[in-house]
């Protein structure tokens, strides 16, 4: 094999190779915040509109007198007027060890990936899912 070669084959392991530790952590980040998960409120502050109709959200929430400030995508919901969205606040869940390490609560398939009810407050969201 010649040197080109290799340097390629070294590349595509290296990446795979991240590619599942990221994958596996994000597993296992996600088991521990359905079992240690904390809830508070989030107030969605901004949203970015996807190239395929989904809408990304950025919102913040405090905990322990710290600002967090997070960016969550949700293809499952499309809408015209994502402005509706705006300073309207939404539960979110978080490690209270990493709360940079969060989700926000905000379609019927984000309360079930956690196990959690969803909740009648949120009913009017459901028309925006597709």
């Amino acid at each position: 094999m010649n040197r080109n070669k290799r340097i390629v084959w070294i590349i595509f392991i290296a990446f795979a190779v991240s590619t599942c530790f990221l994958m596996i952590r994000g597993i296992f980040l996600d088991r521990k915040m359905k079992k240690e998960g904390k809830i508070t409120t989030a107030k969605i502050i901004d949203y970015k509109l996807g190239y395929r109709g989904g809408i990304s959200f950025i919102y913040s929430f405090n905990t322990d007198g710290e600002k967090i400030v997070g960016k969550k995508s949700f293809m499952e919901l499309v809408s015209n007027r994502p402005a509706d969205f705006l300073n309207k606040s939404f539960p979110v869940i978080y490690l209270k060890d990493n709360p940079s390490y969060n989700y926000l609560l905000l379609s019927r398939y984000s309360f079930n990936k956690f196990g959690i009810l969803f909740p009648d407050s949120l009913k009017w969201v459901i028309k925006f899912e597709k």
